[in-house]
């Protein structure tokens, strides 16, 4: 399954603009899939199909005991060379995190890193990034083919993306309250 996603992710006039810079991305939703070629299009929909239902994302909300009525808001990313993410908490709407990483080959560079602040009583509620020289690494989680790293959303649940040297995909699973 992994080469096959591999294989259909959306190639070049494919992808939407992303506010970020160094940034796409394509909604898994009837607006993205509309943006593929037939193939590319029919293979995202047969995935999302299992993927995306609500049997699914109840599996995630009941392995991380989430009781809240939630929607789920899939894409995927691409992070182009030089892209990055302060440390964030994510907007309050986000309930669960689910990125699937999906590299080619395994990378040298991180993935997601979870910080701590310097200031030990900082709290947010989503509403900023950061600056990174007010963070303390905690963990960088490897950019590895075939893994998925998965966070609730919370007031100190810091994590970023440290700028990125090569361009890379990932498949984020939003679920929101």
């Amino acid at each position: 399954m992994y080469g096959e996603i591999l294989n259909n992710l959306p190639g070049k006039g494919e992808w939407k603009a992303h506010g970020a810079a160094h940034r796409d991305y394509l909604p898994l939703s009837q607006d993205g899939f509309q943006m593929l070629s037939k193939a590319k299009s029919a293979f995202w929909r047969s995935l999302c199909s299992w993927l995306c239902s609500k049997d699914t994302m109840q599996l995630f909300l009941d392995k991380f005991e989430i009781k809240t009525p939630c929607r789920l808001v899939p894409s995927l990313v691409r992070q182009k060379a030089g892209y990055s993410l302060g440390p964030h908490t994510d907007s309050p709407n986000k309930v669960l995190t689910l990125l699937f990483y999906l590299p080619k080959e395994d990378e040298e560079e991180s993935g997601t890193v979870f910080y701590r602040p310097k200031d030990k009583g900082l709290r947010c509620a989503g509403e900023r990034h950061h600056k990174f020289e007010d963070f303390i690494t905690v963990k960088s989680v490897p950019f590895k083919r075939d893994s998925v790293l998965a966070f609730v959303k919370s007031d100190v649940s810091f994590h970023g993306v440290e700028p990125v040297k090569t361009t890379r995909d990932v498949l984020q699973y939003n679920i929101n309250a």
